[in-house]
């Protein structure tokens, strides 16, 4: 800086602009003020909006998906039906899960409806009953007592319920995702879902299970994910004494 004013001094320029030039030259720079407060606020604020994100987003990302997702379901009981041709009697009541495993059950597995048919059979003399035919789609098989269930299988169920057609029934519903005890007959190779009046369990628009059964063994599961009914089923096929215990409910 000394030698720039020295220099300065040495040539010819006008008096006044010499003198401005000297000035600035030799003027000491103002600090810049920095705001310290909006940053520390400004930092706050980005703190505040990460924790709130973490609220929210964290619970949601952590939250397991549903076992599977079916249609939304009614909690209402099948104990309340009834048929005025009595094909409650056709069929199976159960009182627990252990249930499951009787009356030839072969496979305990979850399905999707993908297809249903109405029709009127003549069962017996004077008594007429009308049937549904379901095609259900295998999704995973809980148990198997012996060989792999194929990819699609049909079964027939009797409609229960009233003379109107409105009130709550055990008819599958086309879209619907079920828990199902299924058994095939060799003579007429047909499938049939083991106590289909007593339990049936669905699986709602959220993943939980409802089993219109008034049985505690089986209501104490509705409202419950479909994977508590799976960890149930599993624990208990995996008991060593399990295969012995079912032989003996046939």
């Amino acid at each position: 800086m000394n030698n720039y004013i020295e220099y300065m001094n040495n040539i010819s320029v006008d008096a006044d602009l010499h003198e401005k030039i000297i000035k600035k030259a030799t003027q000491k720079s103002k600090p810049l003020k920095r705001n310290f407060t909006l940053f520390r606020y400004a930092g706050i604020a980005a703190c505040a909006l990460i924790l709130i994100a973490c609220v929210w987003i964290v619970p949601v990302l952590l939250k397991p998906e549903p076992f599977y997702v079916g249609l939304p379901v009614e909690n209402f009981s099948l104990a309340e039906l009834h048929n005025p041709n009595g094909a409650e009697a056709d069929s199976i009541l159960f009182f627990r899960v252990s249930d499951f495993f009787s009356y030839n059950t072969s496979h305990i597995a979850f399905v999707r409806v993908i297809g249903t048919e109405q029709a009127t059979v003549q069962n017996r003399p004077r008594r007429t009953d009308e049937i549904q035919t379901s095609t259900l789609q295998i999704l995973s098989t809980v148990w198997s007592k012996n060989a792999e269930l194929p990819e699609t299988i049909s079964v027939m169920q009797y409609k229960y319920g009233g003379c109107c057609a409105d009130e709550p029934t055990n008819l599958l519903r086309k879209g619907g995702v079920y828990l199902l005890p299924l058994a095939y007959w060799e003579n007429d190779g047909t499938w049939y879902i083991n106590g289909t009046h007593a339990v049936l369990f669905e699986v709602d628009d959220t993943g939980r299970v409802w089993s219109h059964s008034p049985f505690e063994d089986f209501s104490s599961f509705d409202g419950k994910d479909a994977s508590e009914l799976v960890k149930v089923i599993t624990k208990m096929t995996s008991d060593k004494n399990f295969p012995a215990a079912a032989a003996k409910q046939q």
